[in-house]
Order: C-alpha cells, then sequence, then structure tokens
C-alpha cells in the first residue's frame, strides 16, 4: 500500500512538472522563504568511518547554491530578519537564511570564505 501511495504521489509531481504547473502555481505555493540549515561544509573525504558524511556539502555545492539564489533576486537575510519579516508579515520579497548548526572549523574554514564571497550573512 506504501508503494502505491508513492507512486501516485510521484506521478502527480510529475505530471505538475512536466506540464509546467508548477510555475504556474509558484505564486501560490512557493512560500515566502527558506531556512538552510546546513550542518559540515567541506572538501569531501575518503575515510573509511564518517558516520555524518550524508550532512556534509562541499564549498563549490554552497558557492552554487548561494549563485543561484542570487540570480532568483532572493533576499540572503540574517535570522532576525526573518523573525521580523514574518512577525509583520512582509511578504513582499522572497528571502533565504543559512544556519550552520554544528559550529566545526570546517564551518569556518570552508564555509565563511564562500559565504563573504557572496556578502551573505549566516548564523552558527
Amino acid at each position: 500500500m506504501k508503494q502505491l501511495r508513492n507512486t501516485v504521489i510521484r506521478a502527480g509531481l510529475e505530471a505538475l512538472y512536466f506540464s509546467g504547473a508548477h510555475i504556474l502555481l509558484r505564486p501560490i505555493f512557493a512560500g515566502v522563504g527558506a531556512i538552510f540549515m546546513l550542518h559540515h561544509v567541506g572538501p569531501r573525504r575518503n575515510d573509511a568511518f564518517q558516520p555524518n558524511r550524508h550532512l556534509g556539502i562541499e564549498p563549490g555545492f554552497l558557492r552554487a547554491m548561494l549563485a543561484h539564489l542570487r540570480h532568483l533576486d532572493i533576499d540572503i537575510v540574517t535570522i532576525d530578519e526573518v523573525h521580523q519579516r514574518l512577525s509583520q508579515r512582509r511578504f513582499a520579497r522572497r528571502f533565504a537564511c543559512f544556519t550552520f548548526d554544528d559550529g566545526y572549523r570546517d564551518n569556518r574554514d570552508f564555509a565563511l570564505p564562500v559565504m563573504r564571497e557572496f556578502d551573505a550573512p549566516l548564523a552558527v
């Protein structure tokens, strides 16, 4: 039963995408912003033991994500600005906010330079 449900949901989402309806529905369902909760940013490692490998991204991916957001003219804001926009219901422009939730040195050494490159605020 679970497989059937997943197949139906996937078929519906693919129909929206391939028909282009997702573009028409974006103003209604896109939301006002997003908070990206990241953990580790650093180059890929080949260590045998990496239990949290799935929580990491490479600096190039972060750079591409920030470039994409800038290209879409989405505001990259602080977590305080997110709170203000939501509590004051200021939804004229879409926003993105970045948090780095584990505070490891890799965020300082790899994420911070990329964020500075794009003049993008972050919270640790």
